[in-house]
C-alpha cells in the first residue's frame, strides 16, 4: 500500500485495518517515495509489518512478499496448536472459555437457543490400568473422532481435561441436545477396541447436558455448572447414560 493516496494517507488506512479484529492480521508493506527515518518509524508505529521505498525494485517487493506470507502462515500454526489439544485435535480448555462466552453473548443478543454437552468416558482409569496408557489415548483419540462425526461443523469440540469432553451446540433446543447426546453415547458403545493378545473391549460416556431454551442463565459458565451436575446425576445412576439439567 502507497503511504500517499488522496483522501486518506496509507498510514491511516494501516491504523484503520489494524484497530480492527476482522483485518488486524493482514500483514501490510508500506511503499513511499519518503525514506527518511521519521517517515518509516511513523508507519511501522501504525502497525506495517514491512516498509519499501519508491521506486522499487520488483524482485525485492516478490521476496517481501513472500516472506510476510510464510510469518502469516507459521503464525497461523502457532495460533491453531495454542487452541488445540494435541492428542484429540479438539479445542483445548483454554480456547473453549472464550468460544462459550461467544456464542453465549451471541445467543442472548439474538435470542437463540444454546446448549451444553458434558461427556466423561466412565472408568476410564481402569482402560489405562488394564491395557496401558498408550490404549487410553486411542480410546481419547476414538471418542474425539466420534464427537466430530456425530456433530455438525458448527459444533464446538472441546478436551476439557483428561477424559472429560465438552461440546457447544449453538442454535440447539434441550431436545436436541438429549438427541445429540444420546446418539454419541450409542455411537462410542459400539467402538472396539482389539489390544493384541487380549480380549477386545469397549466405552461407555456418560453425558451431562444443560440448555438455555430449558433455563435463564446469566452465562455461559453457568450452563457448565448445570451440564456438570447431571453429569454427576449421570454417574450417580449408573453410568453409560444421559441426564439433563432440571429432570
Amino acid at each position: 500500500m502507497d503511504v500517499m493516496m488522496p483522501g486518506v494517507d496509507g498510514n491511516e488506512v494501516c491504523r484503520r485495518l489494524k484497530g480492527q479484529s476482522r483485518t488486524r492480521q493482514i500483514p501490510i508493506i508500506m511503499l513511499t517515495a519518503m525514506s527518511t527515518s521519521e517517515d518509516r518509524l511513523r508507519g511501522l508505529g501504525q502497525g506495517a509489518n514491512d516498509y519499501i521505498t519508491n521506486p522499487f525494485y520488483q524482485p525485492e517487493l516478490l521476496a517481501r512478499i513472500s516472506v510476510g506470507e510464510r510469518l502469516t502462515h507459521q503464525r497461523r500454526e502457532m495460533e491453531k496448536q495454542a487452541a488445540h489439544d494435541p492428542l484429540t485435535g479438539l479445542y483445548n480448555r483454554r480456547m473453549f472459555e472464550e468460544r462459550l462466552s461467544h456464542e453465549f453473548d451471541r445467543a442472548k443478543r439474538y435470542g437463540h437457543p444454546l446448549s451444553v454437552l458434558m461427556i466423561d468416558v466412565d472408568d476410564f482409569k481402569q482402560v489405562n490400568d488394564g491395557y496401558g496408557h498408550d490404549w487410553g489415548d486411542v480410546v481419547l483419540k476414538e471418542v474425539a473422532h466420534a464427537l466430530r462425526e456425530k456433530t455438525r461443523k458448527s459444533d464446538i469440540h472441546v478436551r476439557y481435561g483428561g477424559e472429560e469432553f465438552i461440546l457447544i451446540l449453538p442454535e440447539v433446543p434441550l431436545e436436541g441436545a438429549l438427541q445429540a447426546a444420546e446418539k454419541i453415547r450409542q455411537e462410542i458403545k459400539s467402538l472396539k477396541f482389539n489390544p493384541d493378545s487380549v480380549p477386545p473391549f469397549s466405552v461407555t460416556v456418560s453425558v451431562g447436558v444443560a440448555s438455555t431454551s430449558g433455563h435463564d442463565y446469566e452465562d455461559g459458565q453457568a450452563t457448565v455448572k448445570d451440564a456438570d451436575l447431571a453429569l454427576y446425576r449421570a454417574k450417580k445412576k449408573g453410568k453409560n447414560r444421559v441426564e439433563s439439567f432440571g429432570d
